[in-house]
């Protein structure tokens, strides 16, 4: 079955939504598992599904079965990745740049669309694919009767983890103890999007560890971490200029991002990039220090105003 993105006018703010999905092949599986206690899955939608940029304040599932459903405390998170497939079952996505979007009650009273207003929009680039991540931890077990429908894929874009006794942690899920499966199936979904008046910014370059951007909107956020760290360090927030320097160590990879910050507390997706910085001045002797990078060498040798100099590497 072909997935098809519709485009439809919502109401009178300009709002869109966007029907990824026509199947009716219904499914327990999806967006929690129904027939087990606990259960969390991460599904992808593609940039060319959605097809478009700005807030998703709403997402939406077809519930199939004409019978009540109630399930408390479900979680939802969304997160922008490159990743397209999922390789394998091990192939899960950290949540460590996730957002939140929603906590609460999964309610259906019958066959139709089942609608969960997001606690707060998410921004979204149209570059990007969007990870959906649905987590049940608590004692839900509604049965197989209750499903929701899918439509098939060409390749895995569905990760489920589940089990009756051990709780899934959906920022750790690489050493989950439960089941595991991938699919080539997704929920049928529309997601509601707000057009994004508050761009993100086109382009941004590093260079040594000054970071320079175009074309966003408002004023700027940058971040900045290590690639071997998980948490972000805010540098400036509401940055009027479009170019920054950073305080960094040499020789590292490090990844920065930026983002527009505009009225009313609007912000813009992230732009991102990962680059190495050079290396730190060489010391030569008491008189003599060079600070070129040398980042083609590890040990050579040279000399600076005639005064040898030998082992010459990063450091």
């Amino acid at each position: 079955m072909l997935l098809m993105a519709l485009f439809v006018p919502w109401a009178t703010n300009a709002q869109q939504t966007v029907t990824i999905g026509d199947a009716t092949t219904s499914n327990p599986t999806l967006p929690v598992h129904m027939v087990y206690t606990y259960s969390v899955t991460q599904q992808i939608y593609t940039a060319d599904e959605i097809g478009m940029a700005g807030n998703i304040t709403s997402i939406a599932f077809y519930h199939n079965p004409s019978t009540a459903l109630t399930m408390e405390d479900i979680q939802v998170y969304m997160m922008q990745v490159d990743k397209s497939v999922f390789a394998s079952t091990a192939d899960v996505v950290p949540l460590t740049d996730a957002t939140k979007v929603f906590e609460g009650t999964l309610s259906a009273n019958g066959a139709g669309w089942v609608t969960l207003q997001l606690s707060t929009p998410f921004p979204y680039d149209a570059e990007s694919n969007l990870l959906l991540c649905c987590y049940d931890p608590n004692s839900n077990k509604p049965g197989a009767s209750q499903k929701f429908n899918t439509t098939s894929t060409t390749d895995n874009k569905m990760l489920v983890y589940y089990s009756n006794s051990v709780i899934p942690d959906p920022n750790n899920l690489s050493s989950y103890g439960g089941t595991k499966g991938w699919y080539k199936y997704r929920n049928n979904i529309q997601l509601v999007i707000a057009p994004d008046n508050c761009q993100k910014p086109a382009t941004l370059e590093v260079n040594g560890s000054t970071l320079s951007w175009t074309e966003g909107s408002g004023s700027y956020n940058v971040e900045y971490r290590k690639a071997s760290e998980t948490n972000w360090t805010r540098a400036y927030t509401n940055l009027a200029a479009t170019t920054c320097t950073l305080t960094l160590d040499p020789n590292t990879d490090y990844e920065a991002r930026v983002q527009s910050a505009c009225s009313g507390d609007q912000t813009s997706g992230w732009r991102s990039i990962s680059f190495t910085t050079p290396c730190g001045v060489v010391t030569v002797d008491a008189t003599h220090s060079w600070s070129e990078g040398f980042e083609s060498y590890n040990v050579g040798t040279g000399t600076d105003s005639g005064a040898a100099v030998t082992d010459i590497r990063c450091w």
